[in-house]
């Protein structure tokens, strides 16, 4: 079977009569389910009654059988095979004067109740034809869309009768492996209900038959680092086998959640694993093979936190459709250092085929066993290369983790897109190749500079050139995070095009602007336009990130060349913003505000003004306040005093430089008042903190305290010192291990004074001068935080711009000897 999607039209719309489901807001018809219905048509009958009384005001009777005299609307699975249908397929005819709504089904025939999404169809390893037959039927033969969440972004005509040209109509979606949209905070306005959230997937026909991949390669910690400290995870524990780890790294478990809590405090846990080591790829070939025969592992894919039984199917084989089980190490860089894997590294930047051949040993000895079963893995930032000393066995898929929201970059779109096609040319046709997208935008870019207030990006169209060309290459799955309430338009297009990739992205951006707007909708398509115009303009991109074609400049210098996150600095940003755009935007919005008519088009509007528009007249007017804001003095040449020796209570601080108060991270004031004093002499630097802002007590070191940063020309190594009001301290020095930040305690010699009251705090320190790494020019980078909690509740001497601390090390201040 072709994977495209297949519409087959077997007469034409006009040959024959029409089915008269409402007439005069009063039902003509019955819909029936038969006595045995599976979920999918149970759920297909609700739905379908669900839109047509949001259309004409009534419902049609479910009932089992036909009724005499009356059109019947027949909704069910076919699952006995009468129409030979696979896959996703649905299948919509019209017989006798009667509708057929059916497609290929799991013959899955639990009850659902319409109020409880816990009983839906599920999104995973199920078959829903006769529910896609429906919403086929509710969009292509009355007009509906969903283009939102929950029912206000559901267009339609309302009509009081309801009549349907007879037609017929087999169709497969284009994508056959997995289409899902990951909702992550939908929007500060809007929290969608479970079901909410269970119904928009059906609706969007979102669907994940195979390949689906995310990080999951904890089992083996629970069996062979260690016992876990979790009751479920601690029986598992067999014996310690530090060589199945990752070595010449620091630990820490790299970052992953279940590490984390199955192994609380613990900064040893190792990164990653040891990907050539022979014990561990037996490991997973036996946990695929576990997965493939119908049970499932403690600490593996549907069990991470092992409250299951082992003997239950998590992950169910589609009939005709392959089995990949998801195989990924934790999300950082810190992979295995021994000679052996070593040996494989390309450079510390990619190790593609260090990751692929672990994978493709795994994958050929499954294979070897059941020919049938496979597995899926990430292509992900240090792994996207194409390896080139691996021989990659057919039963290997690979999803390729691509940053394409900011392809408007022309040297990212080179290399990222550039290395997506070799996958494509090399791979598309010997196996399963899927994608994992970032539909983002300025707004998840603003989180890496203190969340300041950002004009929008959006990219509807730039969205659908892009998805047509991944479907006319071959791609067979499409999984993409995205922040709905900013990009929600971006999520759709894509959806829709993955489901039917004979759609045209234009028709359906067109589409969307009409039906939710009405006579506005040619005002906000051309608001939309102004923004896409600004946002995917290559012309916009700063020159100086664009003096080498190879190397992906951004903000903070040379990045990864496929990993395009933290573009959008706030002077990017709003360097589209300009008044003139702003003043045209505003014109555009007024006049969609005067045309809207419908109290659904105005909601609507009113979404898309406080999803965008507000959110946009805000960040103009703060950047005008920044811009009115007095320049932090960040280089500063120390006042030299008479030898001190370190002794604090000697410092004539009237002597030293004097600060400003410290602000946020975009250099606003903060209602807690606090500034430094700096000063030196031959061999210690003087440093004095004052606050005065009422204290809280008994807050740990890290949640509570002055952290300096010291760096030698804005660059590693860095040494942080932190002090708490209650005297507790720490020491570290880090280094770039493979591009992450990796720190070890030191001692400085440091010496420090505290003095906490109710509604102040001073603190003293004397540094030595030798401990610091001051430049040959005599200039030492540094910041200084006063941390007061967690989610960035800081100041800082000079604005970093960033919600972490070192990641704005390119915007420290200077202190010269």
């Amino acid at each position: 079977m072709k994977r495209v999607a297949v519409v087959l039209l077997l007469a034409a719309l006009t040959s024959f009569g029409a089915v008269t489901l409402f007439r005069d807001g009063k039902p003509s018809a019955v819909i029936v389910l038969g006595e045995k219905p599976t979920r999918s048509a149970q759920m297909g009958a609700f739905e379908l009654n669900h839109h047509l009384k949001m259309m004409t005001g009534a419902e049609l009777p479910i009932q089992a059988k036909p009724a005499s005299g009356q059109p019947s609307v027949f909704i069910y699975g076919d699952t006995e095979g009468r129409f030979g249908l696979t896959d996703e397929t649905s299948y919509i005819f019209f017989k006798d004067g009667d509708i057929h709504l059916t497609g290929n089904d799991t013959p899955d025939f639990a009850k659902v109740n319409y109020n409880d999404h816990k009983t839906f169809p599920p999104n995973d390893q199920h078959y829903k034809g006769s529910l896609w037959a429906v919403y086929e039927f509710l969009e292509r033969c009355c007009g509906f869309r969903f283009y939102w969440i929950d029912d206000t972004g559901t267009t339609f005509t309302p009509r009081r009768t309801l009549a349907i040209q007879e037609f017929s109509q087999r169709f497969t979606p284009a994508m056959d492996a997995f289409r899902y949209v990951y909702l992550d905070k939908p929007a500060p306005y809007l929290k969608p209900s479970p079901r909410q959230q269970a119904l928009w997937r059906l609706r969007w026909r979102m669907s994940s038959n195979f390949g689906q991949t995310n990080h999951n390669m904890a089992s083996i910690y629970f069996r062979y680092y260690k016992r876990s400290q979790d009751k479920n995870l601690a029986p598992l524990f067999i014996e310690s086998r530090p060589q199945y780890f990752a070595q010449g790294r620091e630990g820490n478990g790299g970052g992953d959640w279940l590490l984390a809590k199955a192994f609380p405090g613990d900064q040893k846990v190792p990164s990653q694993l040891c990907y050539t080591n022979p014990g561990v790829i037996e490991y997973y070939v036996q946990e695929v093979l576990a997965y493939a025969q119908g049970r499932n592992v403690k600490g593996g894919w549907g069990n991470k936190v092992g409250t299951m039984s082992e003997d239950v199917t998590v992950i169910p084989r589609l009939p005709g459709k392959p089995f990949f089980y998801p195989l990924e190490g934790a999300d950082n860089g810190s992979f295995c250092l021994c000679e052996n894997c070593r040996r494989l590294y390309k450079d510390h930047q990619n190790i593609s085929n260090l990751k692929f051949h672990c994978m493709g040993e795994i994958a050929r000895r499954v294979a070897a066993v059941d020919p049938q079963a496979g597995v899926s893995t990430l292509a992900y930032i240090r792994c996207l290369d194409y390896p080139e000393m691996v021989e990659l066995p057919p039963n290997l898929s690979i999803q390729l983790c691509l940053t394409n929201y900011c392809w408007w970059h022309p040297v990212a779109y080179k290399l990222q897109h550039g290395i997506y096609k070799e996958w494509v040319r090399r791979e598309a046709k010997r196996r399963v190749l899927t994608l994992w997208t970032y539909l983002f935008g300025p707004g998840w870019d603003a989180m890496h500079f203190g969340n300041y207030k950002f004009f929008p990006g959006v990219y509807p169209h730039a969205t659908g050139r892009m998805f047509r060309e991944f479907l006319a290459d071959g791609i067979r799955g499409w999984f993409t995070e995205v922040q709905m309430q900013f990009n929600g338009l971006e999520a759709y297009v894509a959806c829709r095009l993955c489901y039917d990739s004979s759609a045209d992205p234009e028709t359906i951006i067109a589409e969307y602007f009409r039906d939710s707007f009405g006579e506005a909708g040619p005002a906000v398509q051309a608001f939309y336009q102004e923004l896409e115009d600004a946002y995917w303009n290559p012309d916009n991109c700063p020159k100086e990130w664009l003096k080498d074609e190879n190397v992906f400049v951004g903000p903070a210098g040379k990045k990864h060349p496929y990993w395009g996150t933290g573009l959008h600095s706030p002077e990017l940003n709003w360097s589209l913003g300009t008044d003139e755009r702003m003043a045209r935007l505003g014109e555009l919005f007024e006049q969609a505000r005067r045309l809207v008519r419908t109290p659904q088009e105005k909601t609507r509007l009113q979404r898309l003004e406080e999803f965008i528009w507000n959110p946009t007249l805000d960040g103009k007017k703060e950047q005008r306040v920044l811009a009115a804001l007095p320049k932090v003095i960040s280089d500063v040449t120390l006042p030299k005093l008479p030898e001190l020796g370190g002794e604090l209570t000697a410092v004539p601080w009237e002597k030293a430089h004097q600060t400003a108060d410290f602000t946020d991270a975009l250099g606003r004031p903060t209602q807690k008042k606090c500034r430094m004093w700096f000063a030196r002499d031959n061999h210690w630097l003087y440093l004095r903190l004052v606050e005065n802002a009422p204290q809280r007590k008994g807050a740990i070191l890290w949640r509570n305290n002055l952290e300096v940063f010291f760096a030698r020309a804005k660059s590693y190594p860095l040494l942080q010192v932190a002090v708490s009001p209650e005297g507790e301290n720490a020491q570290f020095r880090y280094t770039l291990m493979n591009d992450v930040p990796r720190n070890k305690s030191t001692e400085t010699g440091m010496r420090f004074c505290t003095d906490q009251k109710e509604d102040s705090w001073e603190l003293r320190l004397a540094i030595p001068l030798e401990a610091l790494p001051f430049g040959d020019d005599g200039a030492v980078t540094v910041n200084f935080f006063r941390t007061w909690g967690a989610h960035g509740d800081f100041a800082s001497w000079t604005p970093s711009l960033q919600s972490h601390y070192i990641a704005g090390l390119n915007k420290f201040g200077v202190l010269r000897k």
